[in-house]
């Protein structure tokens, strides 16, 4: 009952599985580093826009 085919073909699906988790976690990781940088250059803006507020004080 135990073909090389039935035996092989648990592997690849978990190995199938493990890239899609993989590849869900690197998603998730780009978009919070992308989210990151445009928060980033929000709060420089934010500061910058305060500094020219301050000179004029």
């Amino acid at each position: 009952m135990n073909s090389s085919n039935n035996a092989d073909g648990p592997d690849i699906s978990k190995l199938k599985a493990k890239v899609l988790e993989l590849e869900l976690e690197l998603t998730a990781i780009e978009t919070g580093w992308l989210l990151r940088r445009k928060l980033r250059k929000k709060l420089k803006e934010v500061q910058a826009e305060i500094d020219g507020i301050e000179r004029k004080l």
